[in-house]
């Protein structure tokens, strides 16, 4: 939704439409909030967000950079989980309470095909490429989620990309196949 300052924010809501309140800080007029899930310890989510004000390199800083952070819904705490040059988006939490996000990645990989998808731990370590690094195919992965049913174990199994037009499972079968196409899909 938008905020007082007409900046994107997170909002919540109960079901019976009672117990609206704002869940992100308002005390940066400049700074959005959105793309946001909930995390295993109440009272933080995830969240993307313009908060460290950097622009996108490409286009010489005149695109708004995204990276991802952890707020306490409760006391407005932020803390900065990625630090990239560019953006990170989408962020879902696993089973096992690792978060799964999407990284626009520049290194060692043409532009279009720099979309990675990355976790890392809820409090911002051990990030690491899930899928995608050093591959042409996909080009991106949007709102990533864990298969329902399936429980996350390092490289082996399976995760649904929303993808246009439509969801496309895809299994990682581990290091003896690497993370690159024909096995990876």
């Amino acid at each position: 939704g938008i905020d007082q300052n007409g900046q994107w924010a997170i909002f919540e809501v109960g079901l019976d439409g009672k117990n609206f309140r704002t869940m992100t800080p308002i005390d940066q007029p400049d700074v959005q909030w959105f793309d946001s899930c909930y995390l295993p310890e109440e009272p933080y989510i995830v969240t993307c967000s313009t908060a460290g004000i950097q622009g996108l390199p490409c286009v010489n800083g005149s695109a708004k950079m995204v990276n991802l952070y952890r707020v306490n819904t409760e006391t407005k705490e932020v803390r900065q989980l990625t630090f990239e040059q560019d953006s990170d988006w989408h962020p879902s939490v696993m089973k096992n309470g690792q978060i799964l996000y999407l990284r626009w990645e520049y290194t060692d990989v043409m532009h279009y095909f720099s979309r990675i998808l990355f976790s890392m731990n809820p409090d911002g370590r051990n990030q690491r490429a899930v899928y995608g690094s050093g591959s042409y195919f996909p080009t991106a992965f949007k709102h990533v989620r864990q298969c329902p049913g399936e429980q996350y174990q390092t490289r082996r199994r399976r995760w649904r990309a929303s993808r246009l037009p439509g969801d496309r499972p895809v299994d990682d079968r581990g290091p003896e196949y690497g993370t690159l196409l024909p096995y990876a899909l």
